[in-house]
Formats: C-alpha cells, sequence, structure tokens
C-alpha cells in the first residue's frame, strides 16, 4: 500500500521493539513534523481494530521522537508520563498519523500533545507527555538522522 506524499521512512538508532511495530514513516513541512504508519492485521485485536496498545507505541513515538525533532535537542528523551485518549478507531489498511505539539520546553522537560487521525481526518487518538532532556547531545539522536540522508532539513526555529 502507497505512503502518503512527502513521508518518508523513519530512521531511528536500532531498536527491535519499534522495528518489529513499525515501519513508521515521519514527515517535515514548513510548520509541522508529522509521524505516520499504515496498520497491518498484525497491530489489530481480535475484533479487527488497531489494538491499543499499538497506538500506545505510536503516540509515545511520536512524542519522544517528535519532540526532540521539533526541538532539536538530540538528546534521549524518555517518557515520564503520558495521558492518553482513544477517540476513535482504525483498521487493517488505515493510514494514521499525527503531527507533534511542543507546549513548553524548561531546563529538565518538554511537555508535548498529539492528536492522531486516519488520512480522512477522523480522530482516532490524542495524546500528552512529559518528557524528561537527559544525557548529553548524542548523533545518534540528532533529529536530521530520523529523514534520512536525502531530506536533512535546516533548523526550524
Amino acid at each position: 500500500m502507497q505512503v502518503p506524499a512527502g513521508f518518508v521512512k523513519l530512521t531511528l538508532q536500532s531498536s527491535l521493539y519499534l522495528e518489529t511495530n513499525g515501519p513508521f514513516y515521519i514527515k517535515r513541512d514548513a510548520e509541522d513534523i508529522w509521524l505516520g504508519m499504515r496498520i497491518e492485521k498484525r497491530h489489530c485485536n481480535s475484533a479487527g481494530y488497531a489494538h491499543g496498545g499499538m497506538l500506545m507505541t505510536f503516540a509515545d513515538l511520536l512524542l519522544t521522537a517528535g519532540s526532540n525533532a521539533r526541538t532539536e535537542l538530540s538528546r534521549f528523551l524518555p517518557t515520564l508520563n503520558a495521558t492518553c485518549d482513544f477517540l476513535g478507531s482504525a483498521l487493517d489498511g488505515d493510514w494514521i498519523h499525527g503531527r507533534i505539539e511542543v507546549l513548553r520546553q524548561t531546563r529538565n522537560y518538554v511537555f508535548s500533545q498529539v492528536l492522531v487521525t486516519t488520512l480522512e481526518g477522523a480522530p482516532v487518538f490524542r495524546a500528552s507527555g512529559t518528557l524528561l532532556i537527559r544525557g548529553e547531545v548524542e548523533s545518534r539522536y540528532a533529529p536530521a538522522l530520523y529523514f534520512g540522508e536525502q531530506n536533512r532539513s535546516p533548523r526550524h526555529d
């Protein structure tokens, strides 16, 4: 199935968990950073809907990687707290995507939120999170790497 225009495969430091649950795709436009994925049968519960745990994985990745890309901290940002609401459903074959919104960044924390929808705009999931700014700047967390070599973008302020 086709990936919507502008999205490229998200490249992260090797993570068997994310490799097993992906693939995930990322897009940067003039103002926003988006994460997307195609729901597959393996992502669904016994009723045929995207599993809540899969949606939470997607939202957590969007909160952490998206916040890192948006703030360009190039740091590991573990989730300290996440609050989520299931607003609708996604089925096998549906494309879902969400946009990161960084609400506030302090010396130690990033506060962000996301709304995940289908391609048609139907709300599926929303989440907010508190992320810890941890460790030193590391090239393996450089946001430019998320977009692949051909998609490096200048810093957005």
